[in-house]
């Protein structure tokens, strides 16, 4: 959310309420589609790729994580949203 937040307000900011063009919508759909395969990438060696907790709690339904891993990975998610 945050990224995705941050990217239209910076075009907001720079460019005005006139950022409806169609090439400024694309520039900002890549610009936040690049972010989040930025934050997959980085995430997927600590923590499965589950970079929020209803990702977690998905992993967890369909078992591909057990009980313990998922509260640690729900718990830290959630303790870094707050930080």
């Amino acid at each position: 959310v945050l990224a995705g937040a941050g990217t239209y307000c910076t075009a907001f900011l720079t460019s005005g309420p006139r950022f409806q063009s169609l090439g400024d919508i694309l520039a900002l759909a890549l610009a936040e589609g690049l972010v989040l395969a930025v934050a997959i990438t980085v995430c997927l060696p600590l923590s499965t790729a589950a970079c929020n907790p209803a990702i977690t709690l998905a992993l967890w339904v369909t078992r591909k994580l057990e009980l313990g891993q998922a509260l640690l990975l729900g718990g830290v998610q959630l303790l870094g949203a707050f930080l």
